[in-house]
């Protein structure tokens, strides 16, 4: 389970970091992930202009939070359901589905994504 840390990977990087991860689970495994889902923030940020939402639903999403200060807070890649499930089919995984949010309560039903999957 990952909850709002795959969106701090380079792109670059999570091909090995989801080898890893891969390689840990067994065969038959749960990998959960949830993230900010990029179309969600996309939106979100063409709404924002009405005022109807704020940055943490919108340019938080793409980039990150802002307001620490903080390197490791910026978003290195932005995902989709569509392009995370094909990533993680590439990498072995199988059911891969989206599902509810259950974590981080700002975002959780305008903002972000849940997506399951299952070792193959």
């Amino acid at each position: 389970m990952a909850i709002h840390v795959w969106e701090h990977f380079y792109r670059w990087q999570c091909d090995d970091v989801i080898g890893e991860w891969r390689r840990l689970l067994k065969p038959g495994g749960l990998l959960v992930l949830e993230l900010p889902d990029f179309w969600k923030c996309c939106r979100n940020v063409v709404e924002s202009v009405k005022g109807k939402h704020p940055d943490q639903l919108s340019m938080w999403g793409c980039y990150g939070d802002p307001t620490g200060h903080d390197e490791f807070m910026a978003h290195r890649w932005g995902w989709t359901p569509q392009t995370l499930g094909e990533f993680l089919k590439a990498n072995g995984f199988a059911s891969i589905a989206e599902k509810p949010t259950q974590f981080h309560r700002a975002g959780k039903d305008l903002r972000d994504m849940r997506i399951e999957a299952i070792k193959a």
